[in-house]
């Protein structure tokens, strides 16, 4: 799990910039991450890699949902519990795009 902290220097630096010295800017940020799906795909890819696992019982026996309705939504095969990448972050129940 990545946990910066207060360190926003290294935030905007995962997320990628020009050249050494520079951070990215808002417009790169929108050309990067264009929609919530693009969002969600890069947490995921950041939070778990390539092994999701249920934030409830900590089991990796999960698949993600195939609804387009739910962007982002993972059911647990053990504890039967629905989840995303945002569970227990400050985002967990936001209908806020993440983009705003």
């Amino acid at each position: 799990m990545i946990s910066y902290g207060h360190d926003w220097q290294r935030v905007m630096l995962h997320l990628g910039r020009a050249d050494e010295g520079a951070l990215v800017n808002l417009l790169t940020i929108f050309q990067r991450f264009p929609d919530q799906k693009a969002c969600l795909a890069h947490l995921e890819q950041a939070h778990w890699g390539d092994e999701p696992h249920c934030p409830h019982c900590g089991s990796g026996k999960v698949a993600r949902k195939a609804d387009n309705l739910r962007i982002g939504r993972w059911p647990c095969h053990v504890c039967q519990s629905g989840f995303n990448v945002l569970a227990g972050t400050l985002f967990k129940k936001t209908r806020v795009p993440l983009q705003k």
